[in-house]
């Protein structure tokens, strides 16, 4: 469609890593305000392993290019993992701990898998905007966009592969839900509000 003759551009190919990173994130930060955008997703995500070409060729891990314009390429990744998980992480992290998210009506829906056996916790995001530094969302400055927060002090009811829901505050999803994963097993979650 109308993203293929972009793809086409030099944008993708820039030899800046901080081409590449302002330009994405700036995208996920709008993305999140108007989500109704078509295939928002589907360009971010496209646009998540352009980075790729940037990185020294002999190295799997560590800077793409050295300069200072990694950290803007890490933040970026940073931004964008919080985007596919709605804001849950995994602790402690594990490379081979995969955990994707959709916003479905009020429900988050969560896959999580893992390569290897791993045990932790799935952390949510709370409000981080009611502490007094954080009043203000700068985009790009000080802004993390927030998917799924959990209210502290609400409750919710969450169902794990389909089992008996049961009710949890916030705070406590906030501070992890404990998870066991076993390699090649999808852990389906289910969590809302109570009484929707």
């Amino acid at each position: 469609g109308e993203q293929d003759k972009y793809k086409k551009t030099l944008w993708p190919r820039a030899v800046s890593s901080d081409d590449w990173s302002d330009s994405y994130e700036s995208m996920i930060v709008l993305w999140k305000r108007y989500p109704s955008v078509g295939d928002g997703f589907a360009w971010l995500d496209w646009a998540t392993h352009q980075h790729i070409h940037r990185r020294q060729p002999d190295k799997k891990y560590g800077p793409y290019t050295g300069g200072h314009f990694d950290g803007s390429t890490g933040r970026c990744l940073a931004v964008h993992a919080m985007m596919c998980s709605r804001g849950v992480r995994h602790v402690p992290w594990q490379e081979s701990v995969c955990v994707g998210a959709v916003q479905n009506s009020g429900e988050l829906l969560l896959a999580v898998s893992s390569k290897s056996p791993y045990r932790g916790k799935l952390c949510f995001d709370g409000p981080r905007t009611q502490y007094p530094a954080a009043t203000i969302d700068w985009a790009r400055i000080n802004e993390m966009p927030q998917w799924f927060i959990a209210g502290p002090e609400k409750t919710y009811v969450v169902s794990i592969d389909g089992s008996k829901p049961r009710s949890l505050k916030g705070r406590e999803l906030i501070e992890g839900l404990e998870v066991a994963m076993q390699p090649g097993i999808v852990r389906k979650i289910c969590v809302k509000l109570a009484g929707e």
